[in-house]
């Protein structure tokens, strides 16, 4: 555990006896100390000086250290300073309400040197990565405010030419009718890394070397009417191995309307302010900024360094196994394997085998020894989806490898020593189903240490055109097809007012579906998959009332006249887990 090196502690009791060892403690410890023998003088000390930690007694004469733990948690300029109660009483009332009044610990005199030492490494940990956080928020809102002042100064300087060149150091270049460079600005040059003399005279193309989509969509903006140009935003690799980002905007000449003027406005540093601004956007492979998201991610970052299993839950599609692999990437067995398996559709015998492993033999089809998972991911992590349809008999043996650590492959005797830390998602209700003995209670109790809730895609639209904007350059990575392509307006407010029962899997469908078919630079309503482009909003139920899971199957067998294959396609699931929640749901028998 690392410690803040010399920290100052306040120590506040009226016993002299009491304070003079809580003082040796603190400086063995390396650490300085003051005292202070009651509660007035303690918050007169507060004021003249800061301190990184309070030891304060309770029962003192004058103010007690409930009033003065009350005075601190209150002021604005001291409530983020730790206290740990150090007090006689051992009453659970007096913990509770230390507690309730904001203190950070509560220790029992007599006190062992070693406990408190712990205690006091503890609270200064805690404040440290308090004040770091604090920092950060507050860099991140000056990265904002920067980037709003910015944006204000670039709006300002486009209605003034004179503030653009002066203010903003806008380059200009004056291209002839036959496309060659006439006149290029010192600024101009500058931005281009190339003295104005050997530019003079050359083709624009040549000089500037952009990516050809760009390069071609800059020569049409050339031969467009004045009123129908519009900026090109680019980035330019300079001789000198510099990246920067530019928005290139054409005028006419005044004299001449075959001459053309590029206005070159350098807009590195608003680029690079809004990538860090926006770095919220995405946490590992986890795509959003909603606050639903930010809560995810907040949760993903608190429980990653816990050696303790964690329950993910939400519905298909809505993102559990890139939550799993989030915490495993960020955790200390990042550098060890991460293993998954899908719980649902295996048989009892086929998914022991696969998670311990079988001895040659031991049953039918048994060929040779063959290694589980639990095996295949020792010192790291093995993530366990759809545990809520794994069969009680493998539950209890689960279970058992998770008290002893230790797993037996079937056929074998001897157990073997595991280091797993487990990873378990699920979209079923396992309380519900350990009520109705379809889940061992003891099981959930050992799985659901850390627990984190997916939010439906439905409760974070406002994360739809950010998802839409990372599929289509996921899309461009791995085809090209997607080169400048977007989505027009009336495509995004279809897929913004679609209930997206698959979630996020449901939405990244319908944008590869909408690029197999477009052939136009945008994507329209014609091109999205027809349950999105033809669906009646009035088959699914209204946001005052949100489905539950019976629901919205309901609805969507509805809609595809009871076809269970486009149905399980809509929600995202294969067709085996559609039957099977079917069955689970009482529908199955419904025609």
């Amino acid at each position: 555990m690392t410690i803040s090196p010399k920290a100052s502690i306040l120590v506040v009791d009226d016993n002299p006896d009491n304070r003079d060892l809580l003082v040796r403690h603190i400086e063995r410890q390396g650490h300085s100390a003051r005292t202070a023998e009651n509660g007035e003088k303690a918050l007169q000390l507060l004021n003249t000086q800061p301190f990184d930690l309070m030891l304060l007694d309770i029962m003192m004469p004058g103010l007690s250290g409930f009033e003065v733990l009350e005075q601190i948690k209150s002021n604005p300029q001291h409530q983020t300073l730790p206290v740990v109660v150090v007090s006689a009483l051992n009453e659970l009332d007096n913990v509770e309400k230390c507690l309730m009044l904001g203190a950070d610990d509560y220790l029992v005199k007599p006190i062992n040197a070693k406990i408190l030492k712990a205690r006091i490494s503890n609270c200064l940990d805690k404040k440290r990565h308090h004040d770091l956080e604090q920092a950060h928020h507050e860099e991140l809102a000056r990265s904002k405010t920067q980037l709003e002042d910015l944006y204000a100064q670039l709006e300002q300087s486009r209605n003034n030419l004179a503030s653009i060149l002066n203010q903003l150091e806008i380059g200009t270049i004056l291209i002839d009718n036959h496309g060659h460079i006439e006149f290029i600005s010192e600024i101009a040059a500058q931005i281009l890394h190339q003295p104005a003399e050997d530019v003079c005279g050359q083709a624009w193309e040549k000089v500037f070397g952009l990516p050809k989509t760009e390069e071609a969509a800059l020569q049409s903006m050339l031969h467009q009417p004045v009123s129908e140009r519009s900026k090109i935003h680019t980035h330019l690799d300079s001789r000198v191995g510099k990246r920067f980002w530019l928005e290139i905007d054409i005028k006419d000449d005044p004299q001449d309307s075959t001459r053309k003027v590029f206005v070159l406005y350098d807009i590195t540093e608003i680029h690079e302010l809004r990538r860090e601004v926006n770095k919220q956007a995405q946490f590992q492979d986890l795509v959003g900024k909603s606050p639903a998201m930010q809560v995810v991610y907040q949760a993903i970052k608190d429980v990653a360094p816990l050696e303790v299993p964690v329950l993910i839950t939400g519905d298909t599609g809505s993102g559990k196994e890139l939550v799993a692999r989030a915490i495993h990437t960020i955790s200390p067995r990042h550098d060890e394997p991460f293993v998954a398996i899908n719980c649902a559709g295996l048989t009892e015998t086929l998914l022991g085998s696969q998670l311990f492993g079988h001895k040659k033999g031991a049953f039918t089809g048994a060929t040779e020894d063959h290694q589980g998972l639990f095996e295949a991911a020792h010192q790291g992590t093995l993530f366990l989806d759809e545990i809520g349809d794994m069969p009680l008999t493998t539950q209890a043996t689960l279970l058992r490898a998770l008290q002893e650590k230790e797993i037996l492959r079937l056929g074998e005797s001897s157990p073997r020593k595991v280091d797993v830390r487990i990873l378990a998602a699920t979209h079923a209700n396992l309380e519900d189903l350990a009520n109705v003995g379809k889940f061992r209670s003891d099981l959930l109790y050992r799985i659901r240490v850390g627990r984190i809730q997916l939010p439906r895609l439905q409760e974070r639209r406002e994360d739809i055109p950010l998802l839409v904007s990372v599929f289509l350059g996921q899309a461009r990575a791995t085809s090209g097809k997607s080169e400048g392509m977007d989505l027009s307006r009336d495509a995004m407010q279809l897929l913004m007012r679609y209930p997206w029962p698959g979630n996020v899997r449901e939405l990244k469908s319908a944008i590869d579906f909408a690029l197999i078919g477009c052939h136009g630079k945008s994507i329209e309503p014609s091109d999205l998959p027809p349950e999105i482009a033809e669906v009646d909003p009035q088959v699914f139920l209204s946001k005052e009332h949100e489905p539950d899971e019976k629901e919205r199957i309901t609805a969507i067998l509805k809609y595809t006249n009871n076809n269970r294959t486009e149905a399980a396609k809509i929600l995202g699931m294969s067709r085996s887990t559609f039957y099977r929640r079917l069955v689970t749901l009482g529908l199955a028998a419904e025609e």
